[in-house]
């Protein structure tokens, strides 16, 4: 996972694949030297998504017209519960939350 501070301090828990998905929870150090608490991830073959930071597709290509659609619908639902424009956090956290539900459900 490229994108974390220190990939060798990272402790895994909550482990379980689903299909052809890793699902768990991740902690790592940041810059500082301190661990940030454990956060949700989706991982596959080829990409993965950490909850709460910059959102990476689940894939290393390009989005696909899908993936596009998806996250336009999931702004769109939240500019109509918000009745604002939502902010892109806001957009990365809705997008991760609905791929939560549908690649890591609760058995």
């Amino acid at each position: 996972m490229q994108s974390l501070k220190d990939p060798k301090s990272a402790e895994f828990r909550e482990e379980r694949q689903i299909n052809n998905h890793l699902c768990g929870e991740i902690n790592a150090k940041n810059s500082h030297g301190g661990y940030v608490g454990f956060k949700r991830f989706i991982a596959q073959a080829d990409g993965y998504a950490i909850e709460e930071s910059t959102l990476r597709t689940l894939t290393t290509a390009e989005p696909t017209t899908e993936e596009i659609i998806s996250g336009l619908d999931v702004k769109l639902k939240l500019m109509k519960n918000l009745k604002r424009e939502p902010t892109a956090q806001e957009v990365d956290s809705a997008v991760f939350e609905e791929a939560w539900k549908k690649y890591c459900p609760h058995q």
